[in-house]
């Protein structure tokens, strides 16, 4: 097992869920973020 460094997911699917990748993380859309208003 190893670490690998966080990288943008070249995936059609990616925009029904995230708005934009953050350099380490994803931030959720607006309909996401409703669904999960504490993550």
């Amino acid at each position: 097992v190893s670490i690998c460094d966080p990288k943008w997911i070249n995936h059609v699917d990616i925009g029904q869920y995230f708005s934009r990748f953050e350099g380490t993380y994803y931030i959720p859309n607006e309909s996401l973020a409703e669904y999960y208003p504490n993550d």
